[in-house]
Order: C-alpha cells, then structure tokens, then sequence
C-alpha cells in the first residue's frame, strides 16, 4: 500500500499543476519579475531582511515602495533624491591613464 502513496501523490501535484497553471506562472513572474529595477528591489528587500517573504504580495509591495521611489522632475543626473529636501550625489567617475 505504502509504494503507491508517492506515484498518487506525483499525480495528484501533477493534475493540480495542469489546473492551475495560469494561477502558477502569475505568483512566479510576480516573486521573480523580468524587469531588473524590481528584481534588485528584492534582491535588496532580501539581504536587509532575512525573513523576506517574496510570495506576500504585502511585503513585496513594502519593498517596492521602499526601494523605487519615483523622480521628482528638475532633479539633475548624477543626483539621487531619496529623502525630499536632502540631495545625494553619487560618487565621481574614476578615471584611469590608459596610455602605456
């Protein structure tokens, strides 16, 4: 009896993974979106939290939130505005002699 629980069990996971397979990708591509700014969102949202649940829809809307804030318009390239009011700029390109 015990040597066909496994078999009925893989079929059983196999009919549901048929059923629901449109269910299955939307909660993939959601943990796992295709778009780079998003993943390093939760890549971040990860390594800041090591209890991170990327399948809550809460805590990954949170992380967005966090993590990609929109620009505000007049704000110049090489600035970065995380707090309103507070400037950051980023660190000045480095520069090598490549003449040998």
């Amino acid at each position: 009896m015990s040597r066909f629980i496994f078999p009925l069990f893989l079929l059983a996971l196999g009919i549901f993974g048929l059923v629901e397979h449109e269910a299955i990708n939307q909660q993939w591509a959601a943990m796992y979106p295709s778009d780079p700014s998003l993943q390093a969102a939760l890549t971040r949202c990860a390594e800041d939290n090591v209890l991170f649940n990327r399948f809550s829809a809460d805590a990954r809307a949170g992380c967005y939130q966090k993590y990609l804030q929109p620009e505000l318009p007049g704000s110049a390239p090489g600035v970065t505005v995380s707090i309103p009011g507070h400037l950051v700029p980023h660190a000045p390109a480095v520069r090598t002699n490549t003449n040998r």
